[in-house]
């Protein structure tokens, strides 16, 4: 029954795409991708988002820019991946917009700044996109793209903060960078030390994640008070433990082992 669905979906895509579906065509490239017709057919998932592109879908060059910046299915190419990022993002594609802030900001790939990443994050902040407020702070911290403005960069962390009070990642974000930053003009401790405090009393879901309870330790750290960041790092790494997450427990134990020694914990940030 399966393969006589999936014969059908793909007859009436087939059928759509001869029509001049673009929709068609990255719906039926996302089920070759996922391996839904067998990993011989996945490499026609890449063909067809490569016409989908061509006429202009934005998810598909969405995808590209993907596949290109991991090398899934095709070799790695950064500026192949740059290339379709901004294709989807002046289609006017909120979501690539935001991913492609993400990939300038990636330091393992060293990539130069872009004008354009700013003006289309501060159109998405104007609708009060708190992830993009977040990316405009890490931007001008970074001067990437813009000159490189700390003042600048916590006001559009404080917005994003200020949009999502409730939005743990958001404010952990903000919290780590405002906290840890190697940049020490960026340090805003007190503040980030409040913001967890908030998030942490009143979200049970957050106060379960080892990340969360990480910054929070840190955060207070930073502000002179090692043992409630020893007691909130003990409770980071039993939630770790709770949530069997082996691989972040040795990174827990080293902050807890820098709180023990009166020591704040810094890295490179944002």
């Amino acid at each position: 029954e399966k393969e006589a669905a999936l014969a059908e979906v793909l007859e009436n895509y087939l059928h759509a795409i001869a029509l001049g579906s673009t929709d068609a065509m990255y719906e039926l490239a996302v089920l070759y991708l996922n391996n839904h017709y067998g990993e011989e057919n996945r490499a026609s998932g890449v063909t067809l988002l490569n016409q989908a592109a061509s006429a202009e879908h934005s998810d598909a060059a969405m995808f590209l820019a993907h596949l290109y910046y991991t090398g899934d299915l095709v070799d790695r190419d950064l500026d192949q991946a740059r290339v379709y990022y901004v294709q989807a993002a002046e289609l006017e594609n909120d979501f690539a917009r935001r991913s492609y802030a993400r990939f300038l900001l990636d330091r393992s790939i060293e990539q130069e700044g872009d004008p354009r990443a700013i003006d289309w994050l501060e159109e998405l902040a104007e609708n009060e996109d708190a992830e993009a407020m977040l990316l405009l702070g890490n931007l001008h911290a970074r001067g990437m793209g813009t000159d490189q403005n700390f003042r600048r960069a916590v006001a559009w962390y404080k917005d994003a903060v200020k949009a999502a009070p409730q939005d743990a990642s958001i404010v952990n974000e903000v919290a780590w960078t405002l906290t840890v930053s190697h940049y020490e003009a960026l340090k805003r401790t007190e503040y980030a030390r409040d913001i967890m405090d908030t998030l942490m009393t009143g979200n049970e879901a957050a106060r379960a994640r080892p990340e969360y309870l990480d910054t929070w330790a840190a955060a207070h750290a930073a502000n002179g008070d090692f043992d409630q960041a020893i007691a909130l790092q003990e409770e980071a790494l039993a939630a770790a433990d709770a949530l069997e997450f082996e691989g972040v427990k040795g990174i827990l134990q080293t902050h807890l082992d820098a709180f023990k020694d009166g020591q704040t914990i810094t890295e490179t940030a944002p």
